[in-house]
């Protein structure tokens, strides 16, 4: 009896679900808008905290850094 070839088989590995450029966009723009207010932070003197963080939206977070600084008597320069 003849042997028959038989091709060898590769198994593939998992791949991670790749993110769709809308999820990409939302990410980067998050991360952009994080920056500001950290960055907004550092210039009004108020240290930026994970409560500030808690507070999700960045409207909430300036808001709240802006209190902070006026309560402390401190101007953005």
């Amino acid at each position: 009896m003849k042997k028959k070839k038989v091709a060898p088989v590769v198994v593939a590995a998992p791949v991670a679900p790749v993110q769709s450029i809308a999820q990409t966009a939302t990410s980067v723009e998050a991360k952009a808008s994080m920056d500001k207010v950290k960055e907004m932070a550092g210039k009004l003197g108020v240290p930026f905290t994970n409560d500030l963080m808690a507070l999700g939206s960045n409207s909430a977070i300036s808001d709240s850094l802006i209190e902070k600084a006026v309560a402390a008597g401190k101007t953005e320069t």
